[in-house]
């Protein structure tokens, strides 16, 4: 068989859609069997992303139930410091699901593990350059407005959950290893595990030994490492004989060509997640900061804990066209992203009816202060609306990752949400003094809006028959033996080539073509929306709980999960995204070895970028001061975020070993892991809580608990003989060609932490951040839905 061949250098080719002509013919697939395929990918997903995501969600709960200040804090580290960063890692991390996507549909099941190890290197480097996030969250957050007591707090906070943002650079991307070997039932249950243990770990710091806030985030870190371990075990331990022939110096090879793909792949996302992270900043010059980051921290929260559905969706498109490319069948990848888009997108229509009927009702469950509720209800209608939207564009960029245009996507992201949305909002909110309303409707139809048109136009002209002889002819090629490297192919620019709808032709079996691609889909998007409903769940939890502590307490952990959390998560998660990448077109291209070679570089370089991004957290408070937060928010949230550091790490292992189960189709593992860790987790929360009495650190302290605990079980399965095939073991390979696999996994995480570092900036802060952190919470639950699509597209 000669050399092995690296997937990296076809995928980065991908960077630009080819269009295709109109007179092409339909799709040949059948629609059920496409949308068993899709749901073996995407239930899994979903229940991950829902578990992992519940991690932060009750985390953030049990910080409410501490004070608003605590609230605050932990809702700006959550989903500014740690979002900013996961957003990049699993952006980046998401380059894996390219190539070993298509490596797994071309049978090159060998060059999985290569290409995990090699994320892991990528990730890792990149998590360390990252730490000063962590470090100097206080500065950095007073800078952008937000109040001093909320920076200073946050802060703290930040320096906790370092922790977790170096697990993302490894769940990341042996979440993508395993998804694109449709192992997503691993991930699932690893993430389950996690959040269940994060329940009672959270309810013991912060009820039982009363560590407040700073136990909280220390709950955090246990849960995502737990998670880890689990996915770590699963894949280096015989879960993945095919994929997995353990560490080979392989993964250091082509680091450079793997990172510039993961870092396309981490600016991709992160455009798109820093986006609404930017909203809770704004708000730090508001009459009351407390309520301001509160109210906008929990509806982020909500919208955070929707998006693991579309995120799921997101995973298994992804991986649905990443292996019909890498096996030359173009046709089959465009009709599973037609199924995808539609059962996303219904999901969203329900989901978002469903938050307008109940719009006086979802403060209640962050919050018992009168001013916070009602501050969310008023933003209910803009969290429908944004919950809509985002069931249809994390699915496209699911297409994106799955074809490798993660540049392409980047500059139409870039566009529409900084040099369009932005503009919009800050006029709307400040020039016409609709406030924090204003601010997210112009963010919404300014920049959500445009960008989900663009990508509906681009991929429905594309011409997936010559995408499809591409990416099969990386895999297929005589060079093989040469040891081209995908990354190096993926970022050669390709000028879209329109089709006539003209003459298409039609199909008189066009029901049985769509219910076997639902069926491609719902395989991998059912377990990603319970996985990433459920880690997202952890969040919601927790601010729920600390919501109930007061509206200190709320604010201050609503932004140390929106903000320092929220930043570290974006950028991490956009990195790991580049593993989702090459494993996703790797297995696809039947190189099953390479998925456990990005997994690992993915968690070096995950590793590595979350240690840089510690001075958020450990400088959380002057970094919320700096950005204009009010003094009793941003010291409290730096405390928060000192806790939040474990869980910051977790991220950097998590992300990738999500995108290496998805990749292989194990999405049903990392849905019954996340659900594992959500019940831990709501326990734990309530006896950290209530039991112990911990306050908002024990709130925090959960989500470590719960988020190492998932990131423990994925660990486990994939390096104990979960994933043969695609995980061989560790590999020095992994090492190799670091700085390109950073390189694209930087580009998928850039910008979400500009969105919510600039809340500090508005009136009224407290009420703001509050009521907006709780329509964010129910935002970002409801995107679990869409972001599983996303997945299941790939």
């Amino acid at each position: 068989m000669g050399e092995r061949y690296d997937e990296s250098d076809g995928v980065e080719k991908a960077t630009i859609p080819l269009l295709r002509g109109q007179h092409e013919a339909e799709d040949d697939g059948d629609i059920l069997v496409e949308t068993k395929k899709l749901w073996r990918i995407v239930g899994p997903a979903i229940f991950t992303r829902i578990s992992t995501n519940l991690i932060l969600v009750i985390t953030q709960a049990f910080a409410g139930h501490l004070g608003e200040l605590e609230l605050a804090a932990i809702s700006i580290v959550s989903n500014v410091i740690i979002g900013f960063n996961v957003g990049l890692l699993l952006g980046m991390a998401s380059a894996l699901q390219t190539l070993c996507g298509q490596a797994f549909g071309a049978k090159r099941y060998d060059m999985l593990g290569v290409y995990l190890q090699r994320s892991w290197i990528v990730l890792f480097l990149f998590s360390i350059l990252l730490l000063p996030m962590y470090f100097f969250a206080t500065p950095i957050l007073k800078y952008f407005g937000q109040p001093d007591d909320i920076a200073e707090l946050s802060g703290s906070i930040a320096v906790w959950v370092i922790p977790i943002h170096f697990a993302f650079a490894f769940v990341f991307p042996l979440n993508r290893f395993l998804n694109c070997q449709l192992k997503n039932r691993v991930i699932a249950i690893s993430s389950g595990i996690a959040l269940v243990v994060h329940i009672f770990v959270c309810w013991l710091f912060v009820y039982g030994l009363k560590l407040g806030v700073i136990g909280t985030v220390a709950t955090v870190n246990v849960s995502w490492w737990l998670n880890l371990v689990i996915l770590f075990t699963y894949t280096t331990c015989g879960g993945c004989p095919l994929t997995w022939t353990g560490f080979s110096m392989e993964a250091f090879t082509g680091l450079w060509e793997f990172a510039h793909l993961s870092a396309s792949s981490g600016v991709m996302l992160c455009l798109e997640s820093w986006y609404y992270k930017i909203l809770i900043l704004m708000t730090g010059n508001l009459e009351d900061t407390k309520i301001a980051v509160d109210s906008l921290s929990i509806c982020m929260m909500i919208n955070g804990l929707e998006m693991m559905i579309p995120i799921a969706f997101l995973t298994g498109t992804s991986v649905r066209v990443a292996n019909e490319l890498g096996a030359g069948n173009g046709k089959g990848a465009r009709f599973a992203m037609i199924i995808s888009v539609t059962q996303s997108l219904i999901i969203g229509i329900i989901l978002s009816v469903l938050v307008v009927f109940l719009h006086d009702q979802i403060g209640w469950i962050f919050s018992t202060s009168e001013t916070v509720i009602n501050a969310v209800k008023n933003l209910s209608i803009l969290l429908a609306f944004t919950i809509l939207l985002n069931s249809v564009q994390p699915v496209l960029s699911g297409v994106a990752v799955g074809s490798g245009w993660q540049s392409f996507v980047a500059y139409i992201n870039l566009g529409c949400y900084y040099f369009i949305g932005l503009p919009l909002g800050f006029f709307m909110g400040w020039i016409y003094k609709f406030g924090v309303k204003g601010i997210w409707a112009g963010m919404i139809f300014g920049g959500t809006a445009i960008q989900t048109l663009i990508l509906i136009f681009i991929v429905m002209r594309c011409d997936w028959e010559k995408e499809s002889s591409l990416s099969s002819t990386f895999f297929t090629s005589e060079k093989m033996v040469e040891r081209d490297d995908t990354a190096k192919g993926i970022e050669k620019s390709r000028i879209p080539l329109l089709r006539d709808h003209a003459a298409e032709e039609e199909d008189g079996e066009i029901k049985r073509k769509i219910w076997i691609e639902t069926k491609k889909l719902w395989r991998i998007v059912g377990p990603a929306i319970f996985s990433r409903v459920s880690t997202y769940s952890i969040l919601v939890i927790t601010q729920a709980f600390a919501g109930h502590l007061g509206e200190l307490e709320l604010a201050a952990i609503s932004i140390v999960n929106n903000v320092i959390i929220g930043f570290n998560l974006g950028l991490l998660l956009g990195m790991a995204s580049a593993l989702e990448t090459l494993c996703g077109q790797a297995f696809g291209a039947k190189k099953y070895d390479m998925l456990g070679v990005y997994m690992q570089r993915s968690w070096i370089v995950l590793f590595l970028f979350a240690t840089l991004l510690l001075p958020m957290y450990l400088f959380a408070s002057p970094i919320l001061k700096f950005f204009g937060q009010p003094e009793d928010i941003a010291e409290l949230s730096g405390v928060i975020a000192v806790w939040a550091i474990p869980t910051h790490f977790a991220f950097a292992f998590y992300f990738p070993l999500s995108r290496f189960f998805q990749c292989q189709l194990k999405n049903r593992v990392v849905a019954v892991v996340s659900g594992v860790a959500l019940v831990v987790h709501i326990f734990v929360c309530w006896l950290f809580v209530y039991g112990l009495k911990l306050g908002v650190k024990g709130t925090m302290a959960t989500i470590n608990v719960s988020w190492w605990l998932t990131v423990l079980m994925l660990f486990t399965y994939a390096t104990c003989g979960g994933c043969p095939l695609t995980w061989m073991g560790f590999s020095m390979e992994a090492f190799t060609r670091l700085w390109e696999f950073a390189k694209l996994s930087t580009s998928s995480g850039i910008m979400l932490w500009i969105l919510i570092v600039m809340t500090g900036n508005l009136k009224n802060t407290k009420i703001a951040v509050d009521s907006l952190s709780i329509c964010m919470s129910i935002n970002g639950l409801e995107m679990m839905i869409p972001l599983a699509f996303f997945a299941g597209t790939r």
